[in-house]
């Protein structure tokens, strides 16, 4: 039988390394790995092979996080309110992010000019189809269309720099 306390302690770090790899919080990090300890204790009798037991609690954490990362967006994906597009961008006025991991996101979105942010948050938070943001806006259909791609693809590079952070 595995000593679940010696291997807390000599594993903890481990899989709390990988979980900051894969979601890049320390506060979300810690919660995921802890969880993931306690349901690799809960299904201890799942282990077929002691000396996989980290390797184990990994794919555990990592399932978890990506479980808990989904829901977390569902559960609390509520739309701010239509004035928002009209308050100058401040700390203050842009939404929270859902959870830490999305800190490359959230610092793109900061660094956004006000015009960009309204056409991003009616895009991808009200789901509005081009021809409304442009007719909202007063901008025509292509400029919207071809700044809204720019958009998107300046977030990809965003993201992708943090990736490569962690590689």
């Amino acid at each position: 039988m595995i000593d679940f306390e010696k291997a807390y302690i000599e594993g903890y770090p481990r899989v709390y390394r990988v979980c900051l790899a894969k979601f890049g919080s320390e506060e979300f990090s810690r919660e995921i790995t802890q969880e993931a300890f306690v349901r690799a204790y809960a299904n201890l009798h799942q282990l077929k092979d002691e000396s996989k037991f980290i390797p184990w609690v990994i794919v555990i954490a990592v399932h978890y996080g990506y479980n808990k990362m989904h829901l977390d967006r569902q559960r609390f994906n509520v739309l701010p309110s239509e004035n928002m597009m009209t308050h100058s961008l401040n700390a203050a006025s842009i939404p929270s992010p859902r959870f830490e991991g999305e800190s490359a996101f959230t610092r793109w979105v900061m660094g956004l000019k006000k015009s960009d942010y309204q056409l991003f948050y009616m895009r991808y938070y009200h789901n509005m189809p081009m021809s409304e943001i442009s007719a909202r806006t007063g901008r025509p259909p292509g400029t919207v269309r071809r700044r809204i791609a720019l958009l998107k693809a300046g977030l990809k590079v965003a993201i992708e720099r943090e990736k490569t952070v962690f590689d």
